[in-house]
């Protein structure tokens, strides 16, 4: 008998893989991607074009953590998960007019606190804090579910957590001074 796996069954096989990760093989490596949303277009709109701001990841290093005992596990790496928001935010940086290079001003990120539940749907909770070069700093979280993949769960998070720090005012006020 040949099986075939057409387009709409994706999300199924994508499932049956995930349960047999999570029956012994392994931990799930829940890895992160900025192309998998954008951040919406007016999220930097406050922010001022026209200088320059170093952004950092908190993290040297990978810096793997368990985020789930279900089955195997299911592992993160916040460094990774800090890129992709440093992808995020510089892109916004960038078509608010804002140059990405050693200035005057830092930032400096971090994903921490995640947390995964799985249901009906994935779902990622994070928070992204962001240690001002004025030596303040902005905490914000975020939560996203899911009913494909833990992949889009973690990356919507992260793209939420972004969206919110870029509308804080806070933060806003840091890079526009």
């Amino acid at each position: 008998m040949t099986m075939y796996i057409r387009r709409g069954t994706a999300s199924a096989t994508t499932g049956l893989v995930f349960l047999f990760t999570l029956a012994g093989c392994g931990p799930l490596n829940v890895d992160s991607s900025p192309d998998t949303f954008p951040v919406p277009e007016m999220a930097a709109s406050e922010l001022k074009g026209g200088q320059s701001v170093a952004v950092e990841n908190h993290y040297r290093e990978a810096t793997v953590v368990r985020v789930a005992e279900i089955g195997a596990g299911v592992d993160g790496d916040l460094h990774q998960y800090t890129e992709t928001a440093i992808t995020l935010v510089e892109r916004e940086f960038r078509r608010q007019g804002i140059y990405i290079r050693s200035g005057s001003k830092t930032v400096t990120l971090k994903i921490s606190n995640v947390s995964y539940n799985y249901g009906w749907t994935v779902t990622y909770g994070l928070n992204l804090t962001a240690k001002l070069g004025n030596g303040e700093t902005v905490i914000v979280t975020a939560e996203n579910s899911s009913p494909a993949t833990a992949y889009r769960a973690v990356d919507g998070a992260i793209m939420r957590a972004v969206t919110r720090l870029l509308v804080d005012q806070e933060f806003q006020e840091y890079i526009n001074e």
